[in-house]
């Protein structure tokens, strides 16, 4: 199978994996700002600007028992994951995802890849 199939069948938003996502998983909201931009020359700070993703989200997942080293992973961390396609951008660290009206902090930002593209994002999420 060409990658070009590959990524119609498994990517994009009529893919299998949105299509599951749909089926099994929920709707969140992943909210962060651009930052703020500090141009030199004009001594002048422009305050970054709001971004409120909503997307297809697998079902939180805890993470298994022999993954948490109680530092990088922390008893109670859940993951998740989201289609790339319904992001503004690639979701930030310490943004926050909120899912059945619970906020998590991402943690850490994990791309999944499809020959070239990035299909996915599995993201850490931590009260």
């Amino acid at each position: 199978m060409g990658q070009g199939v590959f990524d119609a069948i498994f990517a994009g938003p009529t893919g299998i994996a949105s299509t599951l996502l749909n089926i099994f998983g929920g709707t969140g909201i992943l909210s962060y700002s651009t930052g703020d931009t500090y141009t030199p020359t004009t001594g002048v700070t422009v305050a970054g600007t709001a971004v409120s993703d909503t997307v297809d989200v697998s079902p939180p997942d805890p993470y298994h028992r022999r993954d948490i080293d109680g530092t990088a992973v922390k008893q109670g961390d859940m993951k998740v994951i989201i289609p790339a396609a319904q992001c503004t951008a690639r979701p930030p660290v310490n943004s926050t995802f909120t899912y059945a009206s619970e906020a998590w902090n991402v943690e850490s930002v994990n791309p999944i890849i499809s020959g070239t593209e990035v299909a996915a994002y599995a993201l850490q999420l931590r009260k």
